[in-house]
């Protein structure tokens, strides 16, 4: 299923993207919090915070990390 919002995929109650040519899955939770999964990476992201920016932002955030590791 392919979300209106931002174009990502839904399954087993997580976002799926692509991102750099891995498969990411995203959980989205309230108020700031993200879940990033990159298998193939060995890699979890897991973003905490109270600030409530948007989803977005979360990503950017997401996507600098796992740029930093692939470096």
């Amino acid at each position: 299923m392919k979300g209106d919002k931002y174009g990502f995929e839904y399954g087993y109650q997580f976002w799926i993207d692509d991102y750099e040519g891995h498969k990411i899955a995203i959980g989205m939770g309230s108020l700031g919090q993200g879940l990033y999964i990159v298998p193939e990476m060995d890699l979890v992201v897991a973003i905490n915070s109270g600030n409530g920016g948007s989803e977005e932002e979360k990503y950017v955030v997401a996507k600098d990390i796992i740029n930093a590791v692939v470096e």
